[in-house]
């Protein structure tokens, strides 16, 4: 989510994506169960589209994409490549 608010999609088709996955994840733990280390039960295994919502809300407080990676521990060389 981070790095798509990061180049301008709009907050709903990051939602929109977020909650494909969670769609999926079902099939994903059935055929290689052995590939996750919590169980489907876990609020872990699950994207839904009130928490990327949130996720999304808590960046934008947080002075958007661009400034939470600038303020953030991620290396130069990915800041100079993602932030302009």
């Amino acid at each position: 989510m981070l790095l798509l608010s990061l180049v301008g999609v709009k907050d709903e088709e990051i939602i929109n994506d977020y909650t494909i996955t969670d769609k999926n994840m079902a099939t994903l733990f059935k055929l290689h169960p052995e590939t996750f280390r919590v169980p489907f039960s876990s609020f872990v295994a699950h994207a839904k589209a009130c928490d990327a919502k949130k996720t999304l809300d808590l960046i934008k407080e947080l002075g958007g994409s661009a400034e939470y990676l600038a303020n953030s521990n991620v290396c130069n060389q990915i800041k100079k490549k993602f932030i302009s």
